[in-house]
Parts: structure tokens; C-alpha cells; sequence
């Protein structure tokens, strides 16, 4: 028998009915006793309106306060339609990024010219010491110095000085690896070893995230063979703190064609007046 101890993660799936109707479905996530939270997705059906987008967001934001959670994180493509009910439902654009979906990379290479690794504990203070000088001081408690529970990427100089991290996301569709780098790293080869060092790389496709406050990302990944790019807003809803459910407070919650067993016990499917 294999058992996995790991953190608490809040699942929780809605969708808006009006008049008899399911109007959009969304989903939010958040690990247990930390501050942010994720809104995965928002899908409107063909007979949703704007007013339902707003409603079914506001109601996401209750279940996610009653979770603990601070900050309410989405992020949405440039060019959705959506952008003015998640207005109303008060967030902000905090950053944009780009979102590089790759399908091939270039030949892989014996040797690496550069040798990213695993990170370990001890570079944690490294970590949070670059993630403070790249990241805007008043975005830091947003985006943490990483949002992952698994192990990211390092990369040093060879004076020991730390060149950059990386998030990386294994899911079923597809490796997310979200970068850090020093304004001094410039050569696309970086990146090119990042991605080539993934393990399974090319068996699901990889997202590159390039956020917009590192402008010498762009440059490094613009011969890249990326399949396509996108253009997202990142977006960030405040909460305060409100009221947390209940421990032990469960029931199952259906998810598309799965079945989430241990989440807050609020219905899946309702309609706030």
C-alpha cells in the first residue's frame, strides 16, 4: 500500500442557474493556510450574460473568504470578453504575461551549457532574496517566490551566485514552468536548457509564463519555437478575511465527470439572491 501526505487542497466547483438554466461554471482552488487563491477557470454557456459572469464571481469570492483566503488569483487572455463582469466583481489587473505553449524545442544536447538542478532547502534564502529584487515590492505578497508544493529549478552563476529560478507544474495536459531571472541573464540558451531539462518534455506540451515585469524575458524567448503565444491579463481580487468553514465540514462535490470527495461543504450548483 502507497499512501501521499501532503498539503490540504480546497476544491470548489459552481456553476449559475437563472431561470432553470445553467448560465457558466467556475472553478476555485486553494491550499489549506496559505493566502492565495487560484480561479482555475470561468466558462460561459451560449445563453450566458455579463451579469451572470459577475454573479457566479462574486459567489466564488465568498466560498473562497470562508476558505481564508486574502488574495483571489485569475488569469485571463487578453482579448476575453469577460473582462468587465470580473470588473464589477472588483479585480484588478495587477501584471500581464505571455504564455508560450511549446510542442518541439530544439535538439536536445549531451551537454547542457547550463546546468539547472532541483532546489533543496538551502536555496530557499537565495530564492526569496532574488524573488524581492526582481518581483515589485508591491506585488510580493501576490506572487509568491513560488505557488507550487513540489520542487522548482535553480540556476547558478559560476560564482555561486543564484541566475534564476523556476516554478514548474506537472498536470495531465500539459508542464507549467513559470521563470525568475536576474536582469543580467540575457542568453535564450537559459531558457532552452530549462525546458530541454523537464524530464518528460514533449510527451504533454509546455507553457512557458513570461511575466511582464521582466521585460528581458521577452528577448530571450523570441526565437524560441513556441506552437503559440497568448497574451493574459493577471488579475487579483483583495478579500478580507472572513468567517472559515468548519474542519470536518465535507461533502462530495461533482466535477465534470470526477467526484471531489473532501471539500467545504457549500453546494456546487446554486443561485444567490
Amino acid at each position: 500500500m502507497v499512501s501521499t501526505i501532503g498539503p490540504t487542497l480546497n476544491s470548489y466547483t459552481g456553476v449559475w442557474i437563472d431561470d432553470g438554466l445553467p448560465r457558466c461554471y467556475g472553478q476555485v482552488l486553494h491550499q489549506a493556510g496559505k493566502a492565495l487563491g487560484q480561479l482555475t477557470y470561468i466558462a460561459p454557456t451560449p445563453n450566458c450574460e455579463d451579469a451572470h459572469v459577475t454573479a457566479l464571481l462574486e459567489h466564488l469570492i465568498q466560498v473562497s473568504g470562508r476558505w481564508g483566503v486574502r488574495y483571489l488569483l485569475a488569469d485571463i487572455a487578453e482579448e476575453t470578453e469577460l473582462l468587465p463582469a470580473f470588473r464589477r466583481a472588483d479585480f484588478t489587473v495587477w501584471s500581464r504575461q505571455k504564455l508560450l505553449r511549446f510542442t518541439k524545442l530544439p535538439e536536445n544536447k549531451v551537454v547542457k551549457t547550463f546546468n539547472w538542478r532541483s532546489w533543496t532547502n538551502n536555496d530557499i534564502k537565495a530564492v526569496v532574496a532574488l524573488h524581492r529584487a526582481v518581483v515589485p515590492k508591491l506585488f510580493q505578497m501576490i506572487e509568491a517566490p513560488t505557488r507550487q508544493a513540489a520542487m522548482g529549478r535553480v540556476l547558478y552563476d559560476e560564482a555561486g551566485g543564484l541566475l534564476g529560478y523556476a516554478d514548474v507544474a506537472y498536470g495531465p495536459h500539459g508542464i507549467w514552468v513559470q521563470p525568475v531571472l536576474a536582469p543580467q541573464a540575457h542568453d535564450p540558451q537559459i531558457l532552452i536548457d530549462l525546458l530541454l531539462g523537464l524530464g518528460d518534455a514533449l510527451r504533454r506540451p509546455i507553457y512557458l509564463s513570461l511575466r511582464a515585469y521582466q521585460p528581458w524575458l521577452e528577448g530571450m524567448a523570441i526565437d524560441l519555437p513556441a506552437a503559440d503565444i497568448k497574451e493574459m491579463e493577471l488579475l487579483v481580487r483583495y478579500l478580507v478575511l472572513q468567517e472559515k468553514v468548519p474542519e470536518g465540514a465535507t461533502q462530495p462535490v461533482f466535477n465534470g465527470n470526477h467526484s471531489e470527495s473532501s471539500v467545504p461543504a457549500i453546494q456546487a450548483s446554486s443561485k444567490e439572491h
